[in-house]
């Protein structure tokens, strides 16, 4: 079995934290469908032997491993162990056969129903209920017990994950007592802790008298109060009833004597303080010839009131024998879950001297197994000694011939690094002369410019003085003018054309300089790939010198 089959059967998150550390990982894997000792185990896994013991016992008592043979050698007793068999299915057709073999069933836990929810909203429910008493739909009791059940599912997930927790920590603190019984190794201490756990029982002992005899007292004082109760509620009950019979008796004498209108309206009023009590006193013949209403009014106010205060006083003394009644459930409560409590330590610590005996023999026995073992281990050291010895020897010739191939390495590094140094202060270099171009061109392209606007001043006096010897008529002046004119357009040609020489010069050198740049920076990455790769096999070469040294 894999450690993955393993953990996919085990829902307790406890467990499968204790067994997904790495000692029990390695166990479990080791082991897979053999069954092995703990000499075995703790070669195959390279762990110390007197270590591996509390690991196993941690895991037998997981029930994870199981010990399957033992065997005494010279009086020795070995112990071989295999992990549980869970449930595993065999699909034959269209059946499925489950296989269990030695399957605790009161230790498996507890798991929900895989059902489908449909769930159902509040406001549904509660459109269910409006459309229920108006009586239209047919469907509104289904959509009622939906949404109540579900209700009720999911405080039964609640109370689940509750117990479950509960179950956890129960398990918890077994397997801790467990563990503190397996780590003793002196009787003496056996001895006194067994005599704090008898004083211990016995505390719980006389707490669980003491618990029950006040649990007692408190019942028979809940039936008191619940008597007196019932008896303070009939008596309120039997007065109430008195005096609506009263009232309905004077009520009909003065309806009777009465016929007139105005004078029951006043009696109403006077009786119930302006109260909302609507009387069907238009039923009455109010046409019989009755002697005027004569009202005591003093005596049924009085009468009223002294009710009043009697039911009021009633109902204070009720309230007060609710609450103590709650107060002596609360304390009931309390006292059976102490003895709960108190019962359920009772139980566990109550085995615990049996198993504190047998862990001691249990030990005494596997620490003789474990000195043979060690014997037998000390001889496996030796042998392993003197093949490192070996080992370490060749490792030696390998560290000194790598250490020689290392050196030229190094010294092409070495001139890599200065040919690194070169070529950057070239590059350096080069920035400063693209400087000292770029502001000796910004000059030139200002001296053309003043120029320029120079030559365009000058034309634009010629043109005026072309315009007035147009109208003088003067040939002469024209003539020197014209060929004034033609010799500054040959200038001024002649300083066009050294303008584009000029330009062309600087786009070259610009281009010139673009291309060494091109060159240059391939040059610069051609030497950073071999440096990059020098490095690498110099740290490939210090791997290896480390890892000889390690080994050594």
């Amino acid at each position: 079995m894999s450690f993955k089959d393993l953990i996919s059967n085990l829902s307790d998150q406890s467990v499968i934290k204790a067994v997904s550390k790495p000692v029990p990982k390695k166990i479990i894997s080791c082991i897979g469908k053999n069954s092995l000792t703990a000499s075995e185990i703790s070669e195959k896994i390279s762990f110390p032997k007197e270590k591996i013991y509390y690991h196993l016992k941690k895991l037998v008592a997981f029930e994870i491993l199981v010990v399957s043979e033992k065997e005494e050698i010279k009086g020795i007793v070995q112990k071989k162990y295999r992990l549980v068999d869970y449930p595993s299915t065999i699909e034959s057709g269209d059946k499925k056969v489950k296989l269990v073999n030695h399957v605790n069933f009161k230790d498996l836990p507890l798991k929900t129903l895989n059902r489908t929810k449909y769930k159902t909203n509040k406001f549904d429910y509660v459109k269910a209920m409006a459309r229920k008493i108006l009586g239209s739909d047919s469907n509104n009791d289904i959509i009622i017990q939906k949404y109540e059940t579900d209700n009720k599912i999911l405080k039964l997930d609640k109370y689940i994950i509750k117990t479950k927790n509960e179950i956890s920590i129960v398990k918890e603190k077994i397997d801790l007592i467990i563990t503190q019984i397996s780590l003793y190794d002196d009787n003496e201490k056996i001895y006194d802790n067994q005599k704090k756990l008898l004083q211990e029982n016995e505390s719980f002992s006389k707490r669980i008298s003491n618990y029950k005899n006040s649990v007692i007292s408190s019942n028979d004082k809940i039936s008191i109060i619940n008597k007196n109760y019932n008896d303070e509620k009939n008596k309120r009950n039997n007065t109430l009833n008195d005096l609506l019979k009263k009232i309905e008796k004077v009520e009909k004498e003065l309806l009777i004597q009465s016929n007139k209108k105005d004078q029951v309206e006043s009696y109403i009023k006077n009786i119930y303080d302006d109260d909302s009590i609507l009387k069907t006193y238009e039923k009455f013949n109010f046409k019989n010839e009755v002697s005027s209403l004569k009202i005591q009014k003093k005596n049924f106010n009085e009468e009223i009131s002294s009710l009043k205060s009697k039911i009021l006083f009633l109902d204070e003394k009720i309230i007060q024998n609710e609450k103590a009644i709650e107060l002596l459930a609360v304390q009931t409560v309390s006292y059976d879950n102490e003895l709960n409590n108190i019962l359920h330590q009772s139980k566990l610590f109550g085995p615990i001297s049996k198993k504190v005996i047998t862990n001691n023999e249990l030990l005494n026995k596997s620490l003789d197994t474990e000195l043979l073992d060690l014997e037998y281990r000390k001889k496996d050291i030796d042998d392993k000694i003197i093949s490192i010895k070996g080992e370490t020897h060749n490792s030696g010739k390998l560290k000194k011939t790598l250490l020689k191939s290392y050196k030229p390495d190094l010294l092409e590094l070495k001139k890599i690094k200065s040919r690194e140094s070169k070529m950057i202060q070239n590059e350096r270099k080069l920035h400063s002369e693209i400087d000292s171009i770029n502001q000796s061109k910004k000059r030139i392209i200002n001296t053309f410019k003043n120029k320029i606007f120079e030559y365009s001043d000058l034309l634009e006096n010629i043109k005026n003085e072309i315009h007035k010897i147009k109208f003088d008529n003067t040939s002469k002046d024209l003539k020197n003018e014209t060929q004034i004119l033609e010799n500054k357009k040959i200038q001024k040609e002649a300083i066009e054309n050294d303008v584009r020489f000029l330009k062309e010069d600087l786009y070259k050198d610009l281009e010139f300089f673009e291309n060494s740049k091109k060159i240059y920076d391939k040059e610069i990455g051609k030497e950073a790939s071999k440096s990059d790769g020098l490095k690498y096999e110099i740290e490939k070469n210090d791997k290896i010198v480390l890892s000889l040294t390690n080994e050594i």
